[in-house]
């Protein structure tokens, strides 16, 4: 991720040239400003499909589970074993790479506050300090501004799966 590399670039933001650690402090902050821009644009284009994408998994799995605990026949039953890892693995990967955007973009501020800054001039330590504030919330994907993507959303889907399961399944007599 981009994020992680401008976590890298602080991290090795040189210590002892004061004029020459401040221009790369503004590059590195107009870099995560144009990343910010680049996230909130993929948020504006995608969130609509990222929110879609789980609850039509959320929907995928209920059926795939309900379905092949009520005694179906063979033919569904292959075609629903294989159906419900895919829609796993499919919200998996969405939520894993949502998780990995706010992990990275939560990295800069470590960074940030490692780079050694106590010991440089007042203007320095003023600039890392502003940064370190701009960049503690997370930058994430979101669905319609409703929900974060992230791992914590795969584990509500695959429990609210288990819940509708049980639901279903208490009803039916399974």
């Amino acid at each position: 991720m981009e994020f992680d590399v401008l976590a890298q670039k602080l991290a090795y933001i040189d210590p002892e040239n004061d004029e020459y650690a401040e221009e790369k402090l503004k590059e590195i902050v107009d870099d995560y400003n144009e990343l910010c821009n680049v996230v909130k644009k993929i948020n504006e284009i995608f969130s609509l499909t990222l929110l879609a994408n789980v609850f039509m998994s959320q929907g995928s799995l209920c059926t795939c589970v309900f379905f092949l605990f009520t005694r179906i026949d063979l033919y569904l039953m292959i075609k629903f074993i294989f159906t419900l890892p895919s829609a796993v693995i499919q919200l998996f990967f969405t939520c894993y790479y949502g998780q990995l955007l706010q992990n990275s973009s939560l990295r800069i501020a470590d960074e940030a506050y490692n780079c050694n800054w106590h010991g440089k001039n007042l203007k320095f330590r003023k600039m890392i300090l502003l940064t370190m504030l701009k960049v503690q919330k997370p930058q994430t994907m979101t669905g319609w501004k409703f929900m974060e993507i992230g791992l914590p959303v795969l584990y509500w889907v695959l429990q609210t799966v288990r819940s509708y399961y049980s639901f279903l399944s208490g009803l039916y007599k399974i």
